[in-house]
């Protein structure tokens, strides 16, 4: 029994705060080779570490989002709750997508959100392909697998924002739930050994 309330203890402890981040890049001149045009790209993403560098492997959420101005023209959920996701019906796979990010510097070290973009000549709808590989100061991106898309635009800058979350309230309650039954058990074999 007090090795199950210790595990929880550790569980809880490791698991108190998770890191969001908001990455922006300010493209120089907006990507016009097909519409909607856009001159931002945004990326919202999750991680449970706090310090050090996160790969692919450590991203528990990760969405791009592609801004016109400030209205949003395109989004994908890369990952969502440790789950990847397929992209316009092409499937995305563990290596098929790259992420690295220092936490310590708050620097953004490369990312590509479909390695092979050329296959999403077979996806349904409108998909862009988006990466950069370190230490580059310009952003490729292109539309459904079209090489004829492809451009290669520089950025003014990355900014990150970042935020450590608290574990949601119901671990909380679950965990004092859990608490409160240990010990009401605990306290009922203590008044059947003692009577």
């Amino acid at each position: 029994m007090n090795k199950i309330l210790f595990l929880f203890c550790i569980f809880v402890a490791n698991t108190s705060n998770a890191t969001t981040v908001r990455s922006t890049l300010t493209l120089n001149t907006p990507y016009t080779e097909v519409s909607p045009n856009f001159d931002t790209i945004v990326f919202d993403w999750s991680t449970l570490l706090t310090s050090g560098e996160v790969s692919r492997e450590d991203v528990t959420n990760w969405k791009m989002t592609l801004f016109s101005g400030t209205t949003e023209v395109y989004q994908d959920t890369i990952v969502s709750n440790n789950v990847i996701n397929s992209i316009g019906g092409v499937e995305r796979y563990a290596n098929s997508f790259n992420f690295r990010f220092d936490l310590d510097s708050s620097h953004l070290i490369n990312f590509d959100n479909i390695n092979q973009g050329h296959r999403l000549g077979n996806s349904v709808g409108d998909q862009y392909n988006v990466y950069m590989s370190s230490p580059s100061a310009q952003v490729g991106i292109y539309q459904n697998g079209y090489t004829s898309s492809l451009k290669h635009i520089s950025y003014t800058a990355i900014n990150s924002n970042i935020s450590s979350v608290p574990v949601p309230a119901a671990v909380w309650l679950f965990g004092s739930g859990l608490m409160g039954l240990l010990v009401a058990r605990k306290k009922a074999k203590l008044s059947v050994l003692s009577a």
